[in-house]
């Protein structure tokens, strides 16, 4: 269920990093770029308050469904897209599947699990996924440190005397 917005959050990551090599090959100014990325951004924002009311009416499977075959659809015409126009309307209508796909995505997750508690967890995961930031993992020897070694400000001298910074870089440790 939360494949919807990994999907969508993967395809923005993956244009803006392409971009260069999306001009490059289309022989583009950067103003004509700016509409690629512009035109998948204003058709999500425009639509996705719709489209979530939309599937509260419609139903949230039925509208998940097609949000993610408009969205596949939208992505194989940018892939095959021949010119700038064509990518940019390509990306209007990848916009407008994934307005589709995010909310009813959401909603799905309350019909998945019948667990208050389950529920509440993976809405923390999804948030944590819209947010950019990975799922953390708790390491039992304590905050700010994964894999063995610590992480965050103070984190080359903790390695370099092999102990745990003092308490207050331990819950200060995220906001370097």
């Amino acid at each position: 269920m939360s494949l919807g917005l990994a999907v969508v959050r993967l395809d923005v990551t993956v244009v803006n990093v392409g971009v260069k090599a999306i001009g490059a090959s289309l022989g583009s100014s950067v103003a004509a770029l700016q509409w690629v990325v512009s035109a998948h951004t204003l058709a999500l924002a425009a639509l996705i308050l719709t489209a979530g009311a939309l599937g509260d009416r419609a139903g949230d499977k039925r509208m998940s469904i097609a949000g993610f075959a408009t969205f596949t659809a939208a992505s194989i015409a940018c892939g095959l897209a021949p010119s700038l126009t064509v990518l940019i309307a390509a990306r209007t209508v990848q916009g407008i599947g994934a307005a589709i796909l995010v909310p009813c995505s959401l909603a799905l997750l309350n019909h998945a699990d019948h667990d208050a508690r389950e529920r509440a967890r993976d809405r923390g995961c999804i948030v944590r996924l819209a947010a950019g930031r990975a799922v953390r993992v708790r390491d039992p020897r304590g905050p700010g440190r994964i894999g063995g070694r610590a992480r965050g400000r103070g984190a080359a001298r903790t390695r370099a005397r092999g102990a745990q910074p003092p308490p207050s870089r331990q819950l200060n440790w995220r906001r370097a």
